[in-house]
């Protein structure tokens, strides 16, 4: 009989923080994705790599999806966060990311590239007059690359966090 009351608690606080969670999540505006590929990758684990001496170690097999994003004038990622880094370079246009809690502005031009590290929570905009382009790599655990590349969350209650 215990088990079954701590099973129905747990169940329903799993509910409700799904339920607020989907409620108060920032969802992407005026920002389109395309997949371009996605490999699973044995156990990386790359030292000193050449000339820039580049380091690469995973704890087991990942999955890496590259993507491309188009951003409208005014759109916007949507608050949100990764389950490993993304790897993003701006192809057309520039964008502008406030990552939080701190939410200081910084503004990446075409030719530009930028890590979103995790667990950080971030939002990306389009402040330009014209329309911008990403192309954006993730390191991912296995088997989540096709469909957790994002987690929506909510907006950061920090007075400098912008609202999309």
């Amino acid at each position: 009989m215990v088990k079954k009351i701590i099973g129905t608690i747990v169940i329903g606080a799993l509910g409700v923080g799904l339920y607020y969670g989907a409620a108060f999540s920032t969802p992407s505006s005026g920002q389109t994705n395309t997949s371009i590929l996605l490999g699973t990758f044995d156990e990386l684990g790359v030292k000193n790599n050449g000339e820039a001496k580049v380091m690469v170690k995973t704890k087991g097999d990942v999955d890496i999806v590259t993507t491309q994003a188009t951003y409208a004038v005014g759109g916007y990622s949507g608050w949100h966060s990764h389950l490993g880094p993304v790897l993003v370079t701006v192809t057309q246009g520039a964008l502008t990311v406030y990552n939080a809690p701190d939410c200081q502005p910084q503004v990446y031009a075409a030719g530009e590239g930028f890590v979103e590290k995790h667990p950080i929570v971030h939002l990306v905009r389009n402040e330009g007059s014209v329309e911008a382009k990403i192309t954006a790599t993730f390191i991912l655990p296995v088997g989540t690359g096709a469909t957790m590349r994002r987690i929506d969350e909510p907006q950061p209650t920090e007075i400098t966090c912008p609202i999309p």
